[in-house]
């Protein structure tokens, strides 16, 4: 039987009820549009309100039934939202009224990708839904830049191809109705160093807190590498249920013996876990139809669709647990240990993957928002959770919402993410932080090897010297190619 696909964190606000959704509530003076599978927490009381999508737990407590309620139990007003926020984990966005207006902010990585429109009180998970409601039409300069890379890449700074249309990113909450996204700030001051041992025993607490949250309302998928993060997972997941199912995509010209194969397989025989390899389902022209007319034309990686449909097929009567967050975060695995004194546009445009002659431009604007806000939290941290995850696996979530696949991640909250950014960042990239956490879990998982990278990157990765000088140096090979293929 073929596969039905139905949408998932799907939702549009506004000051009337969208048509093509499935069910719509009212929230102040505005409609709150969505799906029928996401869950919807709302609680309004002395003309306050707070509404909260998608899944979501208090990682502090553990409980999910009354975050709502928590969330407006505080003083008052959207900086005490934003500072409770920092409390929940899971996938979800919240949106607060009081007498000043309505107010948007994301989850820890925003995945759920929010849009939001800078004429009108209007946001969704999608800007072709925005843009054909309003009838707005692309930006030229905006769309070169956009065309400017290759589809799957993120995109610079809270750009789209609209100019009436921006992404909300982590960190930012939207006053509905205004055109920009405020920054609020997560540390004032430079945060006091501690060691790896120190924010594991930190974070685990909250790292089970989302672990049991999602296992208790999905059945739980883990896929699984031989590398550092989805070993993190297998031993969170150890302590709360032997049955869960792991798995990993085995691609066209894989031959069996690669790391990728054989690590897991023997992580998950040592644990009990079952374990199977899947091969890749390619999505049909049908799909791909579908995929576009929900998310534009030319708007979806194949590559990216593909990946998903071989989720959705194998595993949609459920969730998949990801390990992108402690990776980016947990193992600076995009900026190693440079020093931030070397953290300029340019080399975030090699990161960026985006040729465009704009695109430096538009991230100097992003750290001037940064550096006029106060925040004291690494830049090269701040990029990996608000350009890398929210932008760049936001192209790959909205697929996966599209077709309906629950993709979730028991990293996904400030009080984690927060925590790891204060440990030295030589010791995050050598994966210190994840074999502590494997140690206080199950710690022969770490009696098996961790993939090896290549001669080559081995040595670009020995020294932040070696490291920075060779992102500009593939960064320049890339656009080279790039530009001659289009």
């Amino acid at each position: 039987m073929e596969p039905e696909y139905k949408p998932v964190y799907s939702f549009y606000l506004a000051g009337d009820a969208h048509s093509g959704y499935e069910k719509t509530v009212k929230f102040g003076d505005l409609y709150f549009s969505c799906d029928s599978r996401t869950a919807i927490q709302t609680i309004e009381n002395g003309g306050k309100g707070v509404l909260v999508f998608g899944d979501c737990v208090n990682v502090v407590t553990g409980d999910s039934s009354n975050v709502a309620d928590y969330l407006l139990k505080g003083p008052g007003g959207i900086g005490d939202v934003c500072q409770r926020e920092k409390e929940l984990g899971g996938k979800y966005i919240v949106l607060y009224y009081d007498g000043n207006g309505c107010y948007v902010l994301g989850d820890a990585t925003g995945s759920i990708p929010v849009f939001f429109s800078t004429e009108s009180a209007s946001c969704s998970n999608s800007k072709k839904a925005i843009s054909e409601k309003c009838g707005f039409l692309p930006d030229e300069t905006l769309a070169a830049i956009c065309s400017s890379g290759d589809v799957s890449q993120a995109l610079p700074y809270d750009i789209t191809e609209y100019s009436e249309i921006k992404r909300l990113l982590p960190n930012h909450y939207l006053k509905v109705g205004e055109p920009k996204a405020r920054r609020f700030v997560n540390a004032p001051e430079k945060q006091p160093a501690i060691s790896p041992r120190q924010s594991a025993e930190e974070t685990l607490g909250f790292i089970r807190s989302i672990a049991e949250y999602y296992h208790g309302k999905y059945k739980v998928y883990v896929p699984i590498t031989g590398g550092y993060d989805s070993r993190v997972v297998l031993g969170v997941y150890y302590d709360i249920d032997n049955t869960i199912e792991c798995y990993t995509i085995r691609s066209k010209n894989h031959t069996g013996l690669e790391q990728d194969l054989v690590i897991p397989k023997e992580l998950a025989g040592l644990i009990g876990f079952s374990y199977k390899t899947v091969g890749i389902s390619d999505a049909d022209e049908d799909l791909q139809r579908y995929t576009e007319s929900l998310l534009g034309k030319n708007a979806v990686s194949l590559k990216n669709l593909n990946l998903a449909n071989t989720v959705y097929t194998g595993f949609g009567d459920g969730c998949v647990i990801g390990g992108d967050i402690i990776g980016q975060v947990g193992k600076c695995s995009l900026h190693r240990d440079i020093p931030e004194s070397l953290a300029s546009p340019r080399y975030f445009c090699c990161k960026l993957h985006n040729y465009s002659k704009y695109a430096p431009e538009l991230l100097a604007q992003w750290l001037a928002d940064i550096k006029d806000s106060g925040e004291k939290i690494n830049v090269f941290d701040l990029f990996s959770i608000e350009s890398r995850l929210a932008r760049w696996a936001g192209q790959t979530n909205l697929i996966y919402n599209a077709i309906g696949q629950i993709t979730l991640n028991i990293f996904n909250s400030r009080s984690i993410l927060y925590s790891w950014t204060a440990v030295d960042r030589g010791l995050r990239k050598t994966g210190q932080i994840q074999k502590e956490l494997i140690r206080l879990t199950t710690p022969e998982l770490l009696q098996l090897p961790f993939n090896t990278d290549s001669l080559s990157n081995r040595l670009c990765k020995s020294n932040a010297a070696f490291y920075y000088l060779s992102s500009f140096m593939k960064f320049g090979i890339e656009k080279r190619s790039f530009n001659k293929k289009h």
